[in-house]
């Protein structure tokens, strides 16, 4: 990929999330948790809890920053695969707006 497509790449994902992935609660500079809501073409505003760092992690997913997640009956990872029935191209998404929070420590 190259720098230019790259960054197309990343556009279209902020755009597509920012659409997609709603915070609803933001306590992650008291115990690290979000939740918020997905919307999908097909299904209606499905809930998530996620609990996320500031810092990757080698218990998070893909190694990230995100080390818990729960997708309302769809997705479960507590650091590791529980399942995931989520579709196509949703966790790649979700896990976009995540790893994308400013850190804790400067939220406000």
């Amino acid at each position: 990929m190259t720098p230019a497509s790259e960054g197309i790449y990343a556009a279209t994902l902020d755009n597509v999330a920012a659409r997609m992935v709603e915070i609803t609660h933001d306590s992650r500079s008291r115990d690290g948790w979000v939740r918020g809501r997905v919307r999908g073409d097909q299904h209606g505003p499905v809930e998530f809890h996620a609990k996320v760092y500031d810092e990757p992690s080698g218990y998070g997913i893909d190694e990230g920053r995100v080390s818990k997640l729960w997708v309302d009956g769809l997705f479960n990872y507590d650091r590791g695969d529980d399942f995931d029935q989520l579709p196509d191209g949703w966790l790649r998404v979700i896990l976009w707006r995540l790893e994308h929070l400013p850190a804790a420590r400067s939220v406000v």
